[in-house]
């Protein structure tokens, strides 16, 4: 990595301090946001993909925009969702104006629940061809992955979401 400038290295630091406070606010009992999810390690993914998002999402009033403010894209992450007789951990995608893509299922799991026995490997695998007919993705994340590294995790999961938009709407609109 090239070394930061002193401005490079101030930005950091203070959205280090900034971020650490966005953390425990965001898990605080208070924030709704949060009440949906089932476990830390779910809490963990939805926090650390809300402050990537917020990274991912590029420079602020960018004037090179084909969408009026009302009709901007919007990516959206949904705790506990019903879907097909399954609760999914979290369902991702884009609301565009009135028209809503919704491309990614994601589930976080835990060791005590999942891969742990064959039975428990054999339901897992059952689940995501279920859920493969209503997504374009299912993805699963290990709680040790998201232990490690919540915004790696959260990155894979924007960047997947972001290509799988983009391929959407250029079908949509005729490859524009």
């Amino acid at each position: 990595m090239n070394s930061l400038t002193n401005w490079q290295k101030q930005i950091a630091t203070s959205f280090e301090r900034e971020a650490r406070q966005v953390i425990i606010d965001r898990v605080s009992p208070s924030d709704f946001r949060y009440r949906k999810c089932e476990s830390p390690i779910e809490v963990a993914f939805a926090v650390a993909f809300d402050l990537m998002h917020g990274l991912w999402r590029g420079p602020a009033n960018s004037s090179s925009t084909q969408w009026a403010a009302n009709t901007a894209p919007m990516i959206f992450l949904e705790p506990q969702v019903q879907v097909d007789g399954f609760r999914v951990d979290f369902v991702c995608g884009w609301n565009v104006g009135s028209d809503r893509f919704t491309s990614i299922a994601i589930e976080c799991d835990g060791h005590d629940f999942h891969e742990r026995t064959k039975k428990q490997a054999a339901a897992d695998k059952s689940r995501d061809r279920a859920l493969s007919s209503q997504f374009a993705r299912v993805i699963r994340f290990t709680g040790s992955e998201i232990y490690a590294d919540p915004c790696k995790c959260a990155s894979e999961a924007l960047q997947l979401a972001d290509e799988l938009f983009w391929a959407w709407f250029e079908t949509k609109n005729g490859g524009i």
